[in-house]
Formats: C-alpha cells, structure tokens, sequence
C-alpha cells in the first residue's frame, strides 16, 4: 500500500486484517455463484467477461483510491460531496450513499439466498430442515452477529474464508484432472 496513507495509520485494524476482509468480499457469493452464472456462456466467453471485468474493478478501484488519498475522504460518497456547485454534491453523496445500503441489502439477500440453494438439497426430505425458510432464518441468525462486528475481529473469519476458497478451487482442480471432462460436457 501507499506509504504515509490512511490504511497504514489506521487505529485498530491492521493492513493485513483490512486487506484479508476486502479479499473475502470479493470471494463471497460472486464466485460461488460463477459457474452457475456462465453455464449458458461458452468456455471463452466467460473468460473474456471474467478477465474484462477484473481489468475494469482494477482501473476503477485504482482511481478511487488514488481519489481518496489526494482528498483525505475515504469513502465515494465523501468523496462525491467534493463535485463543484451548490446542490450537486450534496444530491450525488446523498445518492451514492443511498445506493450503497441498497447494493449491500441486495448482496446479503444473495448470500442467504446461495445458503438456502446448497444446504437445502443436503438435508432430508420432510424435515424441517429440508425447507428454504428455515435456512433463510439460520443463515441470518449466523450473519446478524457478524455484519455487527468490528472489523479487526473479522479478519480470523475472513482468512478462514480465503482459505475455503482456495480448497474448493483446489478441489475442483483434482476433480477435473481425476476425472476429466467430456468433449460434451464443455461447449466452447
């Protein structure tokens, strides 16, 4: 990271456990959802809008950031509050900020909804635990406590997750070069 920046003189969270938590965001239910997400696309189309995509987050974060740092402001909306004129600043931040709470509703809606279609299959039919709404409830029981966490404790969890992360991914690497694929199984 920058040297001298905010993030390196941060109280309480370190650049590591901040870097962890940030990484763990972007391994959620995106990337569990990938494949399912580009089954209808072909092989190298999806690995086109996969690499267009990372390019573009990349390119974007990077001016954000560099935003940030020149300002002082540490979040977009703060930073949207700088736009010159009387009212568009204020409108924009109060906008961004508004769509941040709905983007990050949605996000949560997704994860609980990527918990009800994997745990419910495992379960046994007519039990109670075989219903979508019980896990809607036990997953959300389960994250109510963490989104209310500060951010320095979350930093074991998120590791954990990255490391969750790269099993299944090695996982499916095994699986793959144990048992193959059939020229019908890819499209291309």
């Amino acid at each position: 990271l920058l040297k001298g920046s905010a993030l390196t003189e941060a109280p309480g969270v370190p650049v590591r456990g901040m870097a962890v938590n940030l990484v763990t965001g972007g391994l959620g239910a995106g990337i569990l959802t990938l494949p399912w997400g580009m089954a209808g696309a072909s092989v190298l189309t999806a690995l086109l809008l996969t690499v267009l995509v990372v390019v573009l987050n990349g390119f974007t974060i990077m001016i954000l950031v560099r935003a940030a740092e020149e300002h002082q402001r540490f979040d977009l909306g703060a930073l949207l509050a700088l736009l010159p004129g009387r009212w568009l600043g204020p409108v924009t931040q109060g906008f961004c900020n508004g769509l941040v709470w709905v983007v990050i509703w949605m996000a949560l809606v997704g994860y609980i909804i990527v918990v009800q279609d994997c745990m419910t299959p495992l379960m046994p039919a007519g039990t109670m635990l075989s219903q979508r709404s019980t896990w809607a409830v036990l997953g959300s029981a389960v994250v109510l406590p963490l989104s209310l966490t500060d951010l320095k404790f979350l930093s074991s969890t998120s590791t954990f997750s990255v490391g969750v992360n790269f099993y299944l991914f090695a996982l499916l690497c095994v699986r793959l070069a144990l048992d193959g694929v059939t020229p019908e199984g890819v499209c291309l």
